[in-house]
Formats: structure tokens, C-alpha cells, sequence
């Protein structure tokens, strides 16, 4: 890529294509800082996939939120709740 006077930018290699040109991996050099955030990427895949993947399974609930407060219950739960809120009285029921 020519600079604007014409010449060449310095440190490029004009026709390789990039950094590493088409000749793949055995052309380029790998700098410090290009292994840390490498290395760093991999610990946080890693990370996340143990804390999404690994974890117990819990169980599955219902929530129920009105202007009095929030009700959790097991999703095979079998519940009546009214519900007071600004339009009047909601009834909620809840059957496996």
C-alpha cells in the first residue's frame, strides 16, 4: 500500500497479501502479546463453558410478580394465588 508522498509504508511487504501473506502460519512470527491474548481468550472460553455447562440442573420454577410482592413455585405445582393489582383482583393458577 503506497503512502500518500508515494513510497511504501515502512515494514511492508508489498505483495504478500498481510502479515503472513498466503503462505499460512510458517511465515509469521508470533509476539509475546499475540500468546497472552490467545492464551487469555482460551481461559475465558474455557471458563464460561464449565460455569454454563457444569453446573447442577435446577430446578424449574414459576414466578409470579404483582405490586404485593413475588411468589416462586416448582413448575409442577398446583396453586391458586390472587393477585391484587391496579386494575382489580388476578387470578393466577398454576397446574401441572
Amino acid at each position: 500500500m503506497a503512502s500518500p508522498g508515494g513510497r511504501d509504508a515502512p515494514g511492508l511487504d508489498r505483495g504478500s497479501g498481510g502479515a503472513c501473506g498466503f503462505r499460512g502460519f510458517r511465515g509469521c512470527s508470533l509476539r509475546p502479546f499475540d500468546v497472552v491474548i490467545t492464551v487469555l481468550a482460551l481461559a475465558v472460553t474455557v471458563f464460561f463453558s464449565f460455569r454454563i455447562y457444569a453446573t447442577p440442573e435446577r430446578q424449574e420454577e414459576v414466578i409470579v410478580k404483582g405490586p404485593g410482592g413475588s411468589w416462586v413455585f416448582p413448575l409442577e405445582a398446583e396453586e391458586r394465588i390472587e393477585v391484587e393489582g391496579p386494575l382489580g383482583t388476578t387470578v393466577v393458577e398454576l397446574r401441572a
